[in-house]
């Protein structure tokens, strides 16, 4: 990245009880988000895509295909997403990779 360079930061919460509607909504936003801005793209937050496999890309459980979709539109759009430990932790249950960090280029680093 060069100096003078603009970056487009994007914080995203998406509720583990989203419905399908609000999925559709947060997709097309990082679309269009990716398509409509051609500066460096970094989108982070909690998304809650608990069933994503983010090693094999592959999406499993009950969520199986807003998974699916989440790595679709990430992938047609050429993006990245780069936390590779899980980032929640609870009691006994399996821990997550929940919270991403999404870019258009390597440009994230050290995390």
């Amino acid at each position: 990245m060069d100096v003078g360079d603009n970056i487009i930061f994007c914080t995203f919460y998406r509720s583990p009880n989203s419905n399908s509607d609000n999925d559709s909504e947060l997709l097309r936003l990082i679309s269009y988000l990716n398509e409509n801005y051609k500066e460096q793209l970094i989108a982070v937050g909690d998304f809650n895509f608990s069933n994503i496999d983010w090693q094999s890309w592959t999406g499993s459980g009950n969520e199986k295909n807003i998974d699916e979709k989440v790595i679709d539109v990430l992938q047609k759009n050429g993006l990245k997403q780069f936390v590779a430990e899980p980032t929640r932790f609870r009691a006994t249950d399996e821990p997550h990779v929940l919270d991403l960090i999404i870019s258009r280029d390597d440009i994230v680093s050290n995390l």
